[in-house]
């Protein structure tokens, strides 16, 4: 049900400079993400560099999200929010949590009834969004500014680096339809 096109990029020499590609294609009537049926799209991004080959596999989920003053609305349809707050820590680990343990935790919250889970700490693992996006949960990332003073705030340098911080995080995060804020 895709049709699109492939896109040859060519890669920079320095291994620390951003490409950034753009793919097209277009689903025809699409399966929406929702709480109920977190409904993926699975890509594959191939990577060619010399001899060496690699292939990244890519989950896309597809989704309508509007806060409204009435609250809100996924994929037009009234979501009523039933949140908790998680904090990643295990007695024996500290909050060097496997994946495994994230994907338990994720899975009781979500069978206990919650529909939404903030991670208020830290930016978090890779795997949390993942995870939510795979079961149907939302998800509210932390941006790591917990606990930093007010004053702090003011400096025009720390204020330019918390917006670096940020939209580095929207970037590595937008894609994940369980992301609902910021």
């Amino acid at each position: 049900r895709f049709t699109g096109a492939s896109e040859m990029i060519t890669l920079p020499s320095d291994p620390l400079e951003t490409v950034v590609g753009e793919l097209k294609g277009e689903i025809s009537d699409p399966e929406l993400w929702s709480i109920e049926t977190p409904d993926r799209y699975q890509f594959r991004i191939h990577i060619k560099e010399g001899p060496r080959e690699w292939t990244v596999p890519v989950a896309l989920g597809i989704r309508k999200l509007e806060w409204t003053n009435d609250g809100l609305l996924l994929n037009g349809q009234p979501t009523y929010l039933k949140g908790v707050t998680y904090y990643p820590f295990n007695a024996g680990n500290g909050m060097a949590l496997s994946v495994e343990q994230y994907t338990r935790d994720l899975h009781r919250i979500k069978n206990m009834g919650f529909n939404l889970v903030e991670v208020p700490t830290i930016p978090p693992h890779p795997a949390i969004p993942e995870i939510c996006s795979e079961i149907g949960l939302l998800l509210i990332p932390g941006s790591g500014l917990t606990g930093i003073p007010t004053r702090m705030f003011a400096s025009e340098q720390t204020a330019s680096h918390l917006i670096i911080a940020m939209r580095r995080m929207i970037q590595e995060y937008s894609f994940y339809p369980s992301i609902c804020a910021w």
